[in-house]
């Protein structure tokens, strides 16, 4: 059996997707094998790509970055990234951030303003606009909603 076809339906339409192509299964062996192929290296990419956010969000990184990191395409990066988490490559970035940033807002004392540095940020001001558009509410507000929810348990 191949990798192709061990794999969920998710992940088929994932690397259809990717590939751009309208059709969901092959008979043809070299297609199978190409899609086989196509399907490793797509994954591996995006494996690639998560362990290297993970590591360089906080620095300016960008998708020239990525490309000089993993020798694919910008373009190529952009698809991968569209297809396996569904927004563009600035979003999955800002996400990583806030992520981070909530959990050090939640696990340390450290300051609103150090935290932004630490997540890249560098003026105090751009990480406390970006926490309120994408959180709903400031880094200070938000910590203390997380003391109110831990003193409640």
């Amino acid at each position: 059996m191949s990798l192709i076809e061990r794999v969920g339906a998710k992940e088929r339409e994932y690397v259809m997707e990717v590939l751009g192509m309208g059709f969901r299964t092959s008979a043809n062996s070299k297609m199978t094998k190409r899609l086989e192929t196509a399907f490793a290296e797509k994954f591996e990419s995006k494996y690639a790509i998560d362990r290297l956010l993970d590591i360089h969000y906080m620095n300016d990184i960008s998708l020239t970055f990525l490309s000089e990191k993993l020798f694919v395409s910008p373009q190529n990066i952009t698809k991968i990234i569209s297809a396996a988490y569904g927004k563009s490559f600035n979003e999955l970035k800002q996400e990583l951030k806030m992520r981070n940033a909530k959990k050090m807002l939640r696990e340390t004392k450290l300051s609103a303003g150090e935290i932004g540095e630490r997540i890249g940020y560098t003026t105090k001001r751009g990480f406390f606009s970006a926490f309120l558009k994408y959180e709903g509410c400031t880094p200070g507000e938000y910590r203390k909603n997380c003391d109110v929810l831990s003193d409640k348990e």
